[in-house]
């Protein structure tokens, strides 16, 4: 056989339990490079191979007792009993449709999980926990749904696998064929990932299972294969009182508040100009999930950024999106969907002691991230507070940032939250208890936003009015923009346009906070740039027409989130962005993009809006 230099993971015929010892424990063995490596080593039997492999496996986590799951069918009968003896001493769980009387289970101490389908026992897997050694019997032909070789089950469920243990599958119990299929492309991005080059144009999933890779021995009748990154489960929010309490038993939860799933139909009526973006792309009615308030007690990891973790297990307040379908958070390494990782700059140093209701939004100090992130889990701090009345809202500043943060104190003060129950830190740390609650908002596909969230930002009105100064108000506003990202070209024609039609010109971020929202709320007409300059439209109580000025390449549709529960007639304009998305796909540069806003194409229709609009 011959070598694939660099490779770390390598790939091996094992001929007894003395090398195979050793080449586990060193991480070392032999590599081959011939793509006839399966169906050699499906067709040359050796004796005594399975009985030393299974010797190797008491070399994995061998100090304490190991989890085992065993993912198997109904029908093997023997084959499961075989690897039962083996297990002995080992608290194992077998995953199967059925239970069998010849396995015995419960006379073997061997907890029994149900499931039929991957999706199943994905979820099954996840009540488990941590484990050591996921045994696979599974025979392909016999797992419900199509394209499920071997090569595509272990993508799917080595990273269960805790770091240091390992994922076996049983060659004896499927069709050679299936087994090997795909290896050899295993082998590839093994070698691969040792290669910066080569590692550029691989996909993420790929790279990522090429990295969580330790040794790796393939035998005639076992395919054995280490792990050496820990992957975090992330949790969805909606399996919490489920899986959690199995998952982490050293983690408690109570359910402190729940509100029911809804139906919501939009308030605003949605009107794209310009014949660039469809308006069917605004959402008329919303799926509003239900909604909960919890508290967690235990060791959970708390890094910043929305991230709350314990032990193995990514909790669903971690992401402002979730119910996306890979749920994403700034602090951790995306991997595939419904695992990540978490680099070590983010492992918290020290313990955080007390009782604390989470506010991080995935952007510290930003505006937009804090009014719809931030506010749209307010709703919940009432409960939590009343529950422990020493609860103090809790956020994180950038790591090593040293800023004030006067706006979020600004914006909790207004809620009614007082000044000595507000804390911060910018570094990760351990929390005892925290309380947190779902969003009543989601800003991105499937959108929805809950309608009680005006009690919310009503709230948070009054107490930025009761400091604003007694100055005058305008019917009409323009909202411009003067950031650097998503400029427009021509900011100026389009100020002169509206104050020509009698709107007040204004630059939020240059305004006092309680003169902003005194200017939005005594505003019947809202015109301006789209983005985070125009998210006071919360405050927005006498809103009868909304004006949005965009360009196609800008997709968030806040503004429209924000009219759905205001109401009143919603206008969108649309202009070309200077840098496009790449056709069927997406570009940051082109979301960020700056834009020229189109006259010639527009000015009619805004005319006619404009001009209806009286002061």
């Amino acid at each position: 056989m011959s070598r694939m230099p660099g490779l770390r993971s390598r790939v091996a015929r094992v001929p007894g339990a003395r090398k195979a010892r050793r080449m586990l424990l060193r991480g070392r063995a032999i590599a081959s490079t011939q793509v006839a490596l399966g169906r050699r080593l499906a067709t040359q039997p050796r004796v005594g191979e399975a009985g030393a492999l299974l010797d190797v496996l008491s070399l994995v986590n061998p100090e304490r007792t190991r989890i085992v799951v065993m993912l198997v069918h109904s029908s093997q009968r023997v084959d499961v009993v075989r690897w039962l003896d083996k297990l002995r001493g080992d608290e194992v769980h077998v995953i199967s449709q059925k239970e069998t009387a010849e396995w015995e289970l419960s006379t073997r101490g061997v907890r029994w999980h149900k499931a039929r389908g991957l999706e199943q026992i994905d979820l099954e897997l996840k009540k488990v926990g941590t484990i050591d050694l996921l045994v696979t019997l599974l025979p392909t032909d016999l797992v419900p749904g199509k394209g499920n070789d071997q090569y595509t089950l272990f993508q799917r469920f080595f990273r269960y696998v805790n770091r240091g243990g390992a994922y076996v599958l049983d060659r004896t119990t499927s069709p050679a064929s299936a087994a090997l299929l795909g290896m050899e492309r295993w082998v590839r991005l093994l070698a691969a990932s040792e290669d910066q080059a080569l590692k550029q144009g691989l996909p993420q999933h790929d790279v990522d299972l090429a990295e969580s890779t330790g040794s790796v021995i393939i035998s005639r009748d076992l395919v054995l294969a280490t792990k050496r990154i820990e992957h975090l489960v992330k949790l969805r929010d909606a399996d919490v009182e489920s899986v959690l309490p199995q998952r982490e038993p050293k983690l408690s939860v109570r359910v402190l508040e729940r509100r029911r799933a809804r139906e919501f139909v939009s308030r605003a009526t949605p009107v794209s100009h310009g014949g660039l973006v469809a308006a069917d792309t605004f959402a008329q009615r919303f799926a509003v999930p239900a909604l909960t308030g919890r508290r967690y007690e235990g060791r959970i990891g708390s890094p910043g950024g929305t991230l709350l973790y314990a032990g193995h297990t990514v909790l669903p307040d971690s992401f402002r999106w979730h119910l996306a379908d890979n749920p994403r958070n700034v602090r951790l390494v995306a991997a595939v969907p419904g695992f990540s990782r978490l680099e070590s700059r983010y492992f918290p140093r020290r313990v955080l002691p007390g009782n604390y209701y989470s506010l991080d939004s995935s952007h510290s100090g930003h505006f937009g991230h804090i009014t719809t992130e931030v506010i749209s889990r307010l709703w919940g701090w009432d409960r939590a507070k009343a529950e422990v009345p020493d609860l103090k809202a809790f956020f994180h500043l950038k790591p090593g940032a040293d800023r004030h943060p006067q706006l979020e104190i600004d914006l909790l003060m207004a809620y009614g939250i007082a000044r000595e129950d507000i804390a911060w830190v910018n570094e990760p740390v351990w929390l005892e208890s925290v309380s947190s609650a779902t969003p009543m908002w989601h800003n991105s596909s499937p959108y929805y936003v809950d309608p009680d969230i005006v009690s919310v930002w009503d709230r948070l009105t009054d107490g930025l009015l009761a400091r604003a100064p007694k100055t005058p108000t305008a019917e009409k506003i323009f909202v411009s923009r003067a950031v650097s990202n998503r400029t427009c070209h021509n900011r100026t024609e389009v100020e002169d346009y509206f104050t020509a039609h009698g709107f007040r010109v204004i630059l939020p971020e240059q305004m006092p906070l309680p003169e902003q929202v005194a200017l939005f709320s005594g505003a019947r007409v809202v015109a301006g740039f789209a983005g985070s300059n125009m998210f006071n439209l919360m405050h927005a109580r006498r809103l009868e027409t909304l004006i949005v000025l965009s360009h196609d390449g800008y997709l968030a549709r806040n503004e429209h989130l924000f009219s759905a529960v205001r109401g009143g007639e919603a206008h969108y304009f649309w202009s070309p962005a200077d840098i496009p998305h790449p056709p069927g796909g997406y570009s940051k540069k082109a979301f960020q993009s700056n834009w020229t806003f189109d006259f010639a194409a527009n000015r009619a229709e805004l005319e006619e809006i404009v001009s209806a609009q009286h002061a």
